[in-house]
């Protein structure tokens, strides 16, 4: 019977306080309620016994002290009820006099109480030691785990001792293999170890005739977006799921949110319902295929066999079958979660067949993870891409022999040029002795040679190749090509390496040729030679002519053919504008151009290249059919025309014994002539009473007036002579003081007369040279020399120093230009376009973002006009012997 108590007012049953641990079961009562069978009433209370191993945990016994309303044992929260007779957590488990539960005898208690409720374990595993310490080898920590303390023991028994009348047992194969995959497959540690034990041991039965796949037991060994802040980031378009669409996804995770969230493990499987599968399987004929994982953590013999840099790593890779996106619970110990491990970057990868390409191969999952503390968690970069890809082993074998050709036929180029200069510009003088080629000189232009050559014949091999990816990938109405792999974590041997280096190859070298040329171009000599005889007897004749074209000069070094501002401008509209510049996305359509598409360099480059070519083309186009033919003339022709006008001839020495010479000696007697006077002259011409301005020498062409000089030792020695006296006094070509402006400009003056007379009778031949050297031959190009280039080694005669110079005609012709352009930007305009389109290209590679690219391509741009304006201008001014305060 039941008891009245006066303090609670509530009837009790009397029950044993709580006592000390004596391993024997308590006895208790529980209050029950008797009803009158007639009315239904409660009429009275008594106390029924409670079956053995379990106890009424109520108010009375010590063990609801401190007003506490619940007490707890075994990993189990109770609360107080005199009503019911509360049950240990494990039904091996009874409540002991001191009221906590304790396992029967032959029974171990194992389990963490502050992880969850504790379990009663009769037959310890095979691995039971070693088992908690978790190494989180990138930032060198081991954690003693709650997590691994809690589930460890209790699945490796029940799975190992598998009863297929327990669901127990089930679950507790899957919390095994759950743990090992938390150790990322780390071989020796206990989970994996217990776990490819019990594989061994049994399981009669496979699943999917996997013979790793054992009954029972998952498949191990084989919602992406996890972040919970993710949100505007997150991206709506799921075209990665349609076939061909590779696509990355970057955005920024704040790892803090993850420490409190729920973890999860997902064996992933695609599931194909149009095949024909063997019913007699245990799944019932489903056609399931595994997708393997490549954990890039894996541990394997205390090393990382799938931590791949290469694709010969790839020999000893272990696929598994298991994952998860982020751990937060092999981390914690006593004190909390101290180390979270997430995935920080995960890549599907999906190759077709070669041999037929309406087939795929099963898919990849890579997963690379990460491992902070809880008190370093911040926001981190994650990355999530999805690549379609296919063995591309026959195309660069291809490619390597079409590679092996083009060097080769880069080498015999470069060959024949070094030769060619070597004819042309070394003639009659000796390496490395006095007034002839310094050493290093020498070897300098050679090896420039050697990188302009790779250039010209490396660049558009490039595009070809870059062309083909493109054209074959981006027009393909039915999916047959994919783009090769781009593994980020390989360095040589990733499939885009050879793109990448080349062009970087390409950018470096090319940009140091065209610095050493514009050097060149500032350093080249320029003569004027006025052919203008005085109208009076004081013999002077007005300087503002050669002043004039001077500065018409120096206008024209920095002239080009196209307008660069104007190709960035619709670079700019074409690429951000109309979003063409998501055409070089991995995704076999030229009509997606949505965002988040993986780029390729190949598709990169094409993409860029040749809309920077075809707005290049179509200003050459123009400038060439329509405006220089209608609207104007090129710039050289008009050049020439404002010489021969003027009466000023030209003479460039670009090389030391190479140069250009313009003939513009008028027929007309004085051109410092009033305007009057200069177009009553113009209209001579035009009706052609006048005198040609041909070169009134032997073998000359009629209507030539620009020449190409090969020139003698013998010339070049008389040349500088008369140039070092005036060298010592105004090596700045600026006055330096205003005390010796009238001696400087006297000296001045008086070497720019002896240059003039000089060159005048080396033009006319008269009085005849007294030496061999100060004459000149009129030689029309060989059709050796039109194949090859250069000069052939007996005109060159470069054997004696006192051989005559030689004038070859340089007439403009289609899609050549005059050769003396080849002083100034106009002359190297296809190095120069060149040039932007590789540093548009290696922006992108960069940066890859296209505004980034137009400004850099801009910046030097101006760069490169600035370097040739200003020091060109110096030197031009030092060896015409103009004062540079007269250039504006």
């Amino acid at each position: 019977m039941s008891s009245y108590s006066s303090s609670t007012g509530e009837c009790t049953c009397e029950n044993p306080p709580k006592g000390s641990e004596t391993k024997t079961p308590i006895s208790t009562r529980k209050l029950v309620d008797i009803y009158d069978p007639i009315t239904g009433d409660p009429v009275r209370k008594e106390c029924l016994e409670c079956p053995q191993g379990s106890a009424v945990l109520a108010d009375g016994v010590g063990l609801f002290s401190d007003k506490r309303s619940f007490f707890s044992t075994a990993g189990k929260s109770y609360r107080m009820d005199p009503y019911i007779c509360a049950s240990c957590p494990d039904s091996n488990m009874f409540f002991d006099t001191d009221y906590n539960c304790v396992c029967r005898s032959g029974y171990s208690i194992v389990g963490e109480s502050a992880m969850g409720e504790q379990k009663c374990l009769k037959d310890m595993p095979s691995v039971s030691s070693d088992y908690t310490n978790v190494k989180f080898r990138s930032i060198d920590i081991i954690v003693e785990s709650l997590t691994f303390s809690h589930h460890y023991l209790k699945a490796a028994s029940d799975c190992e001792y598998f009863r297929t009348d327990s669901n127990d047992s089930f679950s507790a194969c899957q919390t095994l293999a759950n743990l090992c995959v938390m150790r990322l497959y780390d071989d020796v540690a206990a989970p994996c170890i217990q776990f490819q034990s019990i594989i061994m041991q049994m399981r009669e039965l496979n699943y999917n005739f996997q013979n790793d796949w054992k009954y029972a037991l998952p498949w191990l060994y084989n919602q992406l977006f996890y972040c919970p802040d993710h949100g505007n980031n997150e991206p709506s378009s799921t075209k990665w799921q349609q076939f061909g669409h590779s696509e990355k996804i970057e955005y920024t995770c704040n790892v803090r949110l993850l420490l409190d969230m729920e973890m999860f493990l997902y064996d992933a499987f695609i599931i194909d319902e149009s095949a024909d599968c063997d019913k007699s399987n245990i799944d019932g004929g489903s056609c399931i295929f595994p997708v393997p994982v490549l954990h890039r953590n894996l541990v394997f013999n205390n090393g990382f066999p799938n931590n791949n840099k290469s694709r010969r790593d790839e020999k000893n890779d272990k696929y598994t079958r298991r994952f998860f996106l982020f751990d937060n619970m092999s981390g914690r110990s006593a004190s909390g979660l101290e180390v979270i491990r997430y995935a920080k970057s995960i890549t599907i990868k999906t190759s077709i067949r070669n041999d037929d390409p309406k087939k795929i191969y099963p898919p990849q999952i890579i997963i690379d993870y990460n491992e902070k503390k809880s008190s370093d968690v911040t926001a981190t970069d994650v990355s999530f891409k999805v690549e379609y890809t296919m063995q591309t082993d026959a195309f660069w074998d291809a490619l390597e022999i079409i590679l092996g050709i083009v060097s080769a036929f880069t080498l015999v180029v470069w060959m024949i040029r070094v030769r060619n200069w070597n004819e042309s510009s070394w003639r009659g003088a000796n390496i490395g002795t006095d007034g002839g080629m310094n050493s290093s000189i020498y070897i300098i232009h050679v090896a420039m040679l050697a990188c302009h050559t790779f250039t010209m014949i490396f660049t558009p091999f490039m595009l070809v190749t870059c062309t083909y990816w493109f054209v074959f990938f981006k027009l393909q109405s039915t999916p047959f090509i994919m783009m090769p792999s781009n593994n980020e974590f390989y360095s040589t041997d990733n499939e885009y390496y050879f793109y990448n280096v080349t062009l970087i190859c390409l950018f470096c070298i090319h940009s140091v040729y065209i610095l050493y040329i514009i050097i060149r171009q500032c350093k080249a000599d320029v003569f004027f030679i006025d052919w203008e005889k005085p109208k009076d007897r004081k013999g002077s004749v007005s300087a503002w002519r050669t002043i004039m074209l001077v500065n018409e000069w120096r206008n024209c070094q920095t002239m080009r053919k196209t307008s660069t501002e104007f190709t960035l401008f619709f670079m700019g509209f074409l690429l951000i504008g109309l979003k063409l510049y998501n055409a070089a996305t991995m995704q076999p359509s030229m009509s997606d151009l949505s965002d988040n598409g993986l780029m390729s360099t190949p598709l990169q480059f094409a993409n860029n290249a040749w809309y920077w070519i075809l707005l290049s083309c179509a200003q050459l186009a123009w400038n060439f059919l329509f405006f220089e033919r209608y609207c104007g003339e090129p710039k050289a022709q008009q050049f020439i025309d404002l010489c021969t006008v003027a009466k000023l001839s030209l003479l460039i020495m670009d090389e030391q014994y190479h140069g250009h010479y313009l003939h513009c000696r008028s027929p007309h007697e004085f051109a410092d002539a009033s305007m009057p006077e200069i177009i009553e002259q113009l209209d001579n011409e035009r009706h052609g009473p006048t005198v040609e301005c041909r070169l009134d020498a032997l073998g000359a062409p009629r209507d030539c007036q620009a020449f190409e000089l090969f020139a003698s030792a013998t010339f070049r020695e008389t040349l500088e002579k008369i140039y070092s006296s005036c060298d010592k006094q105004w090596p700045e070509g600026r006055f330096s003081s205003k005390t010796s402006q009238n001696t400087s400009g006297i000296d001045a003056a008086e070497t720019n007369a002896q240059l003039n007379n000089f060159l005048q009778s080396f033009v006319e031949q008269t009085p005849k040279p007294h030496r061999e050297g100060l004459r000149f031959l009129i030689r029309q190009k060989s059709t050796i020399e039109y194949i090859f280039g250069g000069i052939s080694s007996g005109a060159s005669n470069n054997q004696t120093g006192d051989s005559p110079c030689v004038l070859r005609p340089d007439k403009q012709a289609y899609l050549k230009d005059y050769g003396f352009l080849s002083s100034t930007l106009m002359g190297i305009e296809y190095d120069l376009l060149i040039h932007d389109v590789l540093i548009f290209n290696f922006s992108d590679l960069l940066f890859g973002n296209p505004a980034i690219n137009i400004l850099l391509t801009y910046l030097v741009h101006v760069g490169r006009i600035q370097l040739r304006k200003r020091f060109g201008q110096a030197h031009l001014c030092r060896r015409s012997l103009i004062d540079n305060r007269f250039l504006i």
